[in-house]
């Protein structure tokens, strides 16, 4: 079965508070190098998927787990594998991992153990894909991958592929910060989406040469709408006053953190540091999944 290795790599993630249902979102996978034998697998979604809140607000999380799944098989890829998994230890201390030098980026890292991935597959972003030489302009046609409101391709377990234009110039940070904009339609359930640049047959990379082939970049993380306040007013016949209300106008342009963000966070993961942390305090992972 021919299927786009982006479509593989996604999942659907439930923040869950007492194994209930609190609010819905996507993940991906991304591995810090194309190896065998890699210790960890990094679940990627938004950091307020996983809280309920923005990185900056200091309010309590509002779940204490996430469920998601991992395809079983190429050949199947319906068959899928549920994983529930815990969001801190038990002393309250987060099991994901943020960049330090962004606090206000709205990306967040869950390490996953390899241990725990046992004979499933697995179908994950990698620096190449970051590193791919796809050049990019503004009105570059991208993609985002993910799960508008849950829906999706249930019988086989694929996401939906929703598809526009960066909004911004690709090469400077949007606002002074690791962000692109992007014009594409999008809705609750997408938040944490994967952005890729995808190229079929003859593209141009970034020396300005032409290449052919198939190409896949991976340009970052989305993560929500910008909106802006607009006053309607409503006239009246018999007084000159007018009186108004405001309104949110959603502008449909999306705020993508930029792949640096988590490709950073990778480079920098201690593995023996993490596990001292998360085996140290109390915390029950999964078993393996066979």
């Amino acid at each position: 079965m021919a299927i786009d290795p982006i479509s593989l790599c996604t999942t659907p993630v439930r923040l869950l508070k007492a194994q209930q249902q609190v609010s819905l979102g996507t993940a991906f996978f991304f591995l810090r190098a194309e190896e065998e034998g890699a210790r960890y697998v990094f679940l990627v979604t938004n950091y307020h998927v996983l809280t309920g809140h923005s990185p900056m607000e200091t309010a309590s999380a509002v779940g204490d787990s996430i469920s998601f799944y991992i395809h079983k098989s190429l050949e199947s890829p319906g068959q899928v594998q549920q994983v529930i998994y815990p969001l801190f230890t038990q002393d309250g201390n987060p099991l994901w991992l943020t960049n330090p030098r962004f606090p206000e980026a709205d990306v967040a890292l869950i390490p996953l153990a390899a241990r725990i991935l046992k004979d499933c597959y697995i179908q994950c972003i990698g620096q190449n894909w970051i590193d791919m030489p796809i050049l990019l302009r503004p009105a570059t046609s991208v993609s985002m991958v993910g799960y508008p409101y849950g829906f999706h391709d249930t019988y086989n377990s694929l996401p939906i592929w929703k598809t526009g234009s960066l909004a911004s110039e690709p090469e400077s940070d949007f606002q002074g910060k690791p962000l692109l904009l992007v014009d594409i339609s999008s809705f609750r359930g997408m938040s944490g989406s994967p952005v890729f640049a995808v190229r079929h047959g003859a593209y141009e990379t970034h020396e300005g040469k032409a290449a052919i082939g198939s190409a896949r970049r991976f340009l970052g993380v989305f993560s929500a709408f910008q909106s802006i306040s607009i006053k309607r007013y409503l006239e009246q016949l018999a007084d000159t006053s007018r009186i108004g209300v405001i309104s949110e106008e959603n502008l449909q342009l999306g705020y993508v953190w930029k792949a640096s963000i988590l490709s950073e966070v990778v480079a920098g993961f201690d593995a023996q540091a993490y596990e001292q942390t998360v085996f140290g305090r109390g915390v029950s992972l999964p078993p393996v999944i066979q």
